[in-house]
Order: C-alpha cells, then sequence, then structure tokens
C-alpha cells in the first residue's frame, strides 16, 4: 500500500518462499489498510491528535500544540512523517502532506522510548526496543537500499527481547493486548507504542499487515520466541484456517 508498495511485495515474496517450502500452495494478493481508530470503552491511551483534509487544512486548524507529529494516515513504514517544533514549520509540512494523502493526522509529540509489540492470536511475542540514533525510525532507517542516493545506512539498534523491567514489560503487553483485540484482529498484528519521560505508553498504531521480509520487526520477535520463520509463516496460517472454521 502506498509508497511502501516494494516493502509489502517483498514480505509477500518471502512468505511465499517460506509457505512453499513447506508444500502449500501460494496465491498472491495485494490489500489496502484502512486507518480506524480505537473504541473508547478498551481504553487504549494514544497520543492527543486531529485529522485534517489536506484540501482545506491550513497551519490555524492544528490545535494541538507544538511539538508535533504531522503524517499521511494511509501511509506507512513512516513515509511522509514531519516532526514540527516550530509554528512557522508548520506550512511547509502541510504543502510536503498534500502530495501523499487526502487527510492529515496530526498526533502530539511522544518523546521517549520506542517500542513494537508483536501479537499471534493470544500469544505476545518477545517486547522489541527500537533505538534510532540521532532521529526517528523513519524510511531511510527501516529500508536504506530503497532510498535513492543515500549510501550510509543510518543507525538504528533492536534490542529483542527489550532491556525492560518487568513492571513496563507488563504494561506494554497490556496495552497491545487491548489495542490488537479492540479492533478484532484475530490472527497477528504488530503494535507500536512510545513511552514517554514519565513512563507512560501512548500507542500509535496497529498494523494488522506488518512487514513479514525475513529481516521485519516480527520475525524477528519470533525468533526471539524460539519460532523459526518458516514457522511463523505456518503459524499465521493454523491461526488463519482456526478462526475461519470458528
Amino acid at each position: 500500500p502506498g509508497s511502501e508498495r516494494e516493502i509489502s511485495l517483498k514480505s509477500s515474496e518471502s512468505v511465499s518462499v517460506a509457505l512453499s517450502s513447506l508444500g502449500y500452495s501460494v496465491l498472491q494478493i495485494d490489500l489496502r489498510e484502512t486507518p480506524v481508530s480505537f473504541p473508547s470503552e478498551y481504553g487504549v491511551p494514544t497520543p492527543q491528535y486531529q485529522v485534517l483534509s489536506t484540501h482545506t487544512a491550513t497551519a490555524n486548524d492544528i490545535l494541538i500544540p507544538l511539538p508535533i507529529v504531522m503524517k499521511p494516515p494511509r501511509e506507512g513504514s513512516s513515509v511522509g512523517v514531519q516532526i514540527v517544533r516550530r509554528n512557522e514549520d508548520i506550512s511547509t509540512a502541510l504543502e510536503n502532506l498534500m502530495k501523499l494523502d487526502s487527510n492529515i493526522l496530526v498526533e502530539k509529540l511522544v518523546e521517549g522510548r520506542e517500542f513494537t509489540v508483536g501479537i499471534l492470536g493470544d500469544e505476545v511475542l518477545p517486547i522489541v526496543e527500537i533505538i534510532a540514533q540521532g532521529g526517528i525510525y523513519d524510511m531511510g532507517r527501516k529500508y536504506p537500499w530503497l532510498i535513492e542516493g543515500q549510501t550510509n545506512n543510518p543507525r538504528v539498534e533492536f534490542k529483542c527481547p527489550a532491556e525492560i523491567k518487568e513492571e513496563l514489560a507488563n504494561t506494554l503487553r497490556d496495552v497491545a493486548i487491548r489495542a490488537h483485540k479492540s479492533l478484532g484482529v484475530e490472527a497477528l498484528s504488530r503494535v507500536d507504542v512510545m513511552v514517554d519521560e514519565s513512563g507512560c505508553p501512548f500507542v500509535l498504531e496497529v498494523n494488522t499487515i506488518p512487514g513479514l521480509s525475513t529481516t521485519s520487526l516480527l520475525p524477528l520477535a519470533a525468533r526471539a520466541g524460539g519460532l523459526s520463520y518458516a514457522g511463523l509463516c505456518k503459524k499465521i496460517i493454523d491461526l488463519s484456517l482456526e478462526i475461519k472454521r470458528s
């Protein structure tokens, strides 16, 4: 979907090869993601946010105090993400985002530690901490080989299992499961969470079609939990078939 189409195709190819090696007959298709909100009764903590139309939005429409994150809600892999700390930069950010989507998601910037939590059925995989040196975990850090003219590999470190206290780990598992279940997700997801400097978690999104290339974060978490890449693909198939039968 969107600008990360090449990543989606690479994930599809990796999964196809793995399942074919296990004797499955594989048909590859495209799916389109649609952003949705968390039902309030699940109490999923999120940053303060608003959604604006790119056709009518101006700097005066932004009600959230700086610093903020502005991004196209239908893109993935942090494509188009704008970190805005000064009022004079809002107009430029709006102009950039108008090229990518008909809507703009504006969120209060959460500064702190970044985690992602993989879920298979009711099982929470080992938590991954993402440490992007000198910036955010953006497209250039996720897929440097896709960025034209980029010769260096911006430093990013993954710690899996995350080196955190059990109290924080339990909190992350809890908010991830609540976010996962609130959207009716059944087989798998990967929940992205920021933890601010006071230790409060904020769910950024639930990836219902997470990256599944051999170097993606869900397979990384699965390996840390003792599940091979082929085993992960088989587990997803098994969970999906169980849901269909029920």
